[in-house]
Order: structure tokens, then sequence, then C-alpha cells
């Protein structure tokens, strides 16, 4: 994952402005869940967790990245991120209250993206939730919310750019959802319906 090298010192910084609604919308959702246990797949440098932290909600987050997890680990409120796979975790089955995967699927390639969701069935509890964050890409978005969007994409890197055209090309969050045991709850829009907040529960 070296190709976070160089943007992991000012990932925070660069995004703050647009992720700053959304973190705190996935906070108002964890304090209505109370959820006693919870993992924040591909976590990158933790800010969402350190921001549940902060306000009393204890989690781990797991990456794949380095440079990431060196972030993750700095300042107040830090909090535990390993280094881990989010396809294999290596957690016990049936562990987790809430898996938080926020905005990771469409980056990671299609393969992987359907093999994390498989995991985070496996490690969620009976009855658990899932919460999504990703690109909606549907026609509900205006032009240049998606055009802006696939110039973000576009400067992330060849690979990051390559996987975020498939996945948007193989139908994105919705198909990528179709074949696995998760109940929609509720969904959220956000950036004029460019982005989709999803919950899920475990059937």
């Amino acid at each position: 994952m070296s190709e976070y090298s160089f943007i992991a010192p000012v990932y925070d910084i660069l995004l703050f402005p647009f992720l700053w609604n959304i973190r705190h919308q996935v906070l108002k959702i964890v304090a209505e869940l109370r959820p006693e246990r919870i993992v924040d797949l591909c976590c990158g440098t933790g800010s969402q967790l350190r921001l549940l932290r902060k306000y009393g909600f204890h989690g781990v987050g797991i990456d794949l990245s380095e440079s990431m997890l060196k972030m993750a680990k700095r300042g107040m409120n830090a909090p535990d991120c390993f280094l881990r796979d989010a396809t294999a975790t290596d957690f016990e089955s049936e562990t987790f209250d809430l898996a938080m995967i926020i905005f990771s699927l469409h980056e990671t390639g299609w393969t992987n993206a359907h093999a994390i969701l498989d995991e985070v069935q496996r490690i969620l509890k009976p009855g658990g939730h899932v919460m999504i964050v990703d690109y909606a890409l549907g026609k509900g978005a205006p032009k240049m919310a998606n055009c802006v969007i696939g110039w973000i994409e576009f400067l992330a890197g060849k690979s990051h750019h390559r996987n975020f055209i498939h996945y948007k090309q193989s139908g994105g969050l919705d198909v990528l959802l179709g074949n696995k045991s998760l109940s929609p709850v509720f969904a959220i829009y956000k950036g004029y319906r460019s982005i989709v907040l999803k919950v899920l529960k475990k059937d």
C-alpha cells in the first residue's frame, strides 16, 4: 500500500472540509445504535474512530497501509488500529455489534470488495449492523458532482482510479450488496446525492 506514503501525512487536512459532516453523521448513528464492539475496516488514519472515541465509543480499526496506521497512532484519542487485511481479519466469528466501511469499497477492487463484505458477515454478531459510506453514482447526482468525484479518483493514482472505474461500471454498492445476507435499515444521501451512507443489519 505504498501509494499512501505521500498522502498519509496530509490526508485528514485535505479531506476535512469534505468529510466533517459525514463523520458527524456516523457519530450520530453510532450514538443511536449504542454498539458495544465496533470495528472500522480499512480505517486509514483512524479519524472516524478518533471522533467516536472522543465521545465515549471505543472501537478497533484495521488497514493495510503502514503509513496510514502510523498517522492513526498520533495525537489525542488515538484508536487501536492494526495492520490487517479486511478480507481476512483474523477476528473470531460473531465478534462485533457494528462494522464500518467508509470510502473503501470503491478503491479496493471488485473481488476484494465482495470479500470484505463476506468477512463483515462473518465477524458481525447476529442482528449486528454494518455502516457503509461510499459513492452513490446514481442518476440522482448532478453531473458536476460526478465529474468532481471522477477527478478526485483520477488524482488518487492509477490503481485507485482503475478500481473506481470498475466499481462504477459494475454497478457500485447496490450490486455488491445484492447477494449478501444484510438487510437494509436506512440510507442517507449527501453531496447532492453523490454519496450514500447505508446502514444494514445482519440477517
